[in-house]
Parts: C-alpha cells; structure tokens; sequence
C-alpha cells in the first residue's frame, strides 16, 4: 500500500507508452538495474537504480529515464569508484513491478533491437581468444533467468543470428546460462553494430574486418592476410 505524504519527485507521472526507449529501460532494469524503496520518518520514496562502474552506460540509462519524463541524478561513489544514477516515480515502479512475462515478451517484440541494447549492456561481454594459431571474438550474453535468456535468444535468431545456449555453476550454485551469438568475426561484428551498445563495442570495424580477415562462410575461422 503506497502511503500518503510522498515528497514531489514521488508523484512524477513517466511516458509508459511502448517505445524504443521504455524497452531499453525494461531491458536495463532486468539486468544489472533495481528498483528500490526507502522509507523515511513519514513517507517512502520509490527509486529506479543502477549501479555501474561505466560511466557511459550509466549516462545512457539516464538519457533514457529522462525521455520517459523522469528526473535522473547520477553520482560517483568514491569507495567503489561506481556510479550510481536513481530516479524516483511511484508511478513507474508500480507499473514495472506489475509486468508479467508476457508483457516483457511483447515490449522486447514490438522494439527488438532496442531492448536487445539494454540487455547487452547489462549482461553482455566481447573477448577475444586464441586456439591453433587462430583468434576468434566470442560475443556472450549471461543471466540466471532460463526464461528471460531463452527470450534474448529468439530475438536475437529472429534477427537472423545463430546462438547456442550453455549451461554454467551445476551443482549447489544457482546455474547460469551464458547465450553465444555465433558466425564468423564480420557476422558477430555486425551484430553488436546492430544493436549500438553505449559500451562494449566490437574492438574491429567491418571494415577493418574485411580488408584483414579472410572470412570462411558459416564457421567461427578467419585467416589473417
């Protein structure tokens, strides 16, 4: 039960119309963002969080809370040397704690890429490995959630990207499963080109692929010329 004597920012009444954007934050808050309540002497203050030690990620959370028409701050903590970025609407809180799966499957459907960005910057890494002579890039997304991960993994293929899903930590810890976009070097650059991540772009452009690589069709190999 929400309380009388909420401060202002409380009362902010967000844009929850479908959009690219809400479906970034959607994506973002199924990550590494949180909602939060505090409560004080008399009243409660109900916060969306996120907490990143990038600062370019949390910049781009920010913008989008902005554009749904809530008042961001973003502040440095110098212990951990993260970021923090808080915004405050009792409105939005309630209708995000309300969406089910469903709702997430057809918010992640209608804008694919968008909610793709948000997920990859929470959960999503790019490495590059050597094996045989040959360096290849591994694009991975991890989450403990099979459903949600099984999700990411049919918009990604309906995108027309392969995936395979593995599973990590079986045994006494909560299993991870880590979701691999594969193809060749080009095929995974153009992936992360697709969905424009504030952070953890691909470290080679399509270009620099193309004029460096010799790229073998269907197979994670490339030849260096």
């Amino acid at each position: 039960m929400f309380k009388k004597g909420h401060v202002p920012w409380n009362l902010i009444k967000p844009n929850l119309q479908v959009s690219g954007t809400l479906a970034y934050i959607v994506a973002v808050l199924l990550g590494d963002g949180y909602l939060r309540i505090r409560k004080y002497a008399d009243w409660f203050r109900y916060d969306v969080c996120l907490k990143v030690k990038d600062k370019a990620f949390a910049e781009s959370f920010a913008r989008a809370l902005e554009k749904i028409g809530l008042h961001p701050h973003i502040r440095c903590r110098k212990d951990s040397g993260q970021y923090l970025v808080t915004a405050t609407s009792v409105e939005f809180f309630k209708w995000f704690k309300g969406l089910d799966y469903e709702d997430i499957k057809k918010i992640a459907s209608e804008y694919p890429v968008d909610f793709l960005r948000g997920f990859f910057e929470s959960e999503g890494s790019i490495s590059k490995h050597r094996q045989g002579g040959k360096c290849y890039y591994q694009v991975v997304i991890g989450n403990t959630d099979k459903k949600l991960i099984s999700l990411v993994r049919e918009i990604i293929e309906k995108l027309g990207y392969r995936t395979s899903l593995h599973i990590l930590n079986q045994g006494k810890y909560k299993p991870e499963y880590q979701l691999l976009v594969l193809g060749n070097v080009l095929e995974k650059a153009k992936f992360v080109n697709l969905i424009k991540p504030s952070i953890r772009q691909f470290p080679l452009s399509e270009e620099d692929i193309r004029s460096r690589y010799r790229i073998f069709a269907n197979t994670e190999n490339m030849v260096k010329f």
